[in-house]
């Protein structure tokens, strides 16, 4: 049944580890990562338009920002499932309040596609086959099929393969950006891999994230030295286990033993580092 309107959280998607195996003959890197999920995030909002045009408000701390991009993932995501129907479903409204940064590795993006899609179904009452979202999921962006999943996964190919995984539980967390925008494709061709060729090794199982990477971490800090800095800082904070910078940057997190110390830390670096974003934040299912 069509609803009056339907809101959908797009969760920050946390890289808890991300190899890169190569890079295919068709230009795509081939990826084995981990991804978790935080309770942070964008909310969408969304609501049949009255209009015969699908139309976007932007909302919250980082929505100016998007006014300045020069496509919109959101409507993207909406013309992709409309063809991938190929049926008659009206016009929608969407209310993006944009609580995460841009460009900042944590999917922002891909997650507000993920939820575009969640909310038309519901909004729409529409007929669509898990199958069929997954497949448009897939055609929006590497990380969107993940994000429609929303769950803690395992992430291979270039990003059409997941994987649920069950039992990793609730970690407390700290996300912290140095306030920079680092666009995902120049880390990639900082990292300068040719097509069909080969690079670092594969996750291992059984899965110890200590002994896992983030195969793009020199390569963004070669663009951006400040993601160093802020690795450092997490480091030097009571409590901090796994530290890590997430996706292609220049988003780092810290995995906490309590709550209150990743509370302390995270309160800590807003006070030392103004300019930069921190949030803690508890990152699982």
């Amino acid at each position: 049944m069509p609803e009056a309107r339907v809101i959908e959280v797009a969760r920050a998607k946390i890289n808890l580890a991300l190899h890169i195996l190569g890079r295919r003959a068709d230009g795509y890197h081939a990826l084995d990562s981990i991804v978790a999920f935080a309770d942070i995030g964008d909310r969408l909002t969304l609501s049949p338009s009255a209009g015969t045009r699908c139309d976007i408000r932007y909302l919250g701390p980082f929505g100016q920002a998007l006014f300045e991009l020069p496509d919109n993932i959101i409507l993207h995501a909406e013309e992709e499932l409309r063809s991938a129907l190929a049926i008659a479903f009206p016009r929608t409204s969407f209310d993006l309040e944009k609580n995460l940064p841009i460009a900042a590795g944590i999917g922002g993006g891909s997650s507000d596609a993920a939820a575009a899609l969640r909310g038309l179904v519901k909004l729409h009452g529409l007929a669509c086959p898990p199958v069929t979202l997954r497949t448009v999921a897939q055609k929006i962006g590497a990380d969107v099929p993940a994000c429609l999943l929303s769950r803690t996964c395992r992430m291979r190919g270039a990003g059409e393969i997941v994987e649920e995984l069950n039992g990793f539980g609730r970690h407390h967390a700290v996300l912290v950006n140095p306030g920079i925008e680092l666009a995902t494709a120049s880390v990639f061709a900082k990292l300068g891999l040719e097509k069909q060729s080969t690079a670092f090794s594969p996750i291992e199982l059984p899965l110890t994230l200590g002994n896992c990477r983030n195969d793009l971490t020199d390569a963004a800090i070669a663009l951006a030295p400040q993601i160093k800095t802020v690795l450092s800082t997490l480091e030097s904070q009571a409590g901090a286990s796994l530290v890590r910078m997430s996706g292609s940057g220049p988003t780092c997190f810290g995995l906490f033993d309590t709550k209150e110390n990743a509370d302390q830390a995270a309160a800590r670096i807003a006070v030392d580092h103004a300019q930069w974003w921190s949030r803690a934040t508890q990152i699982g299912d």
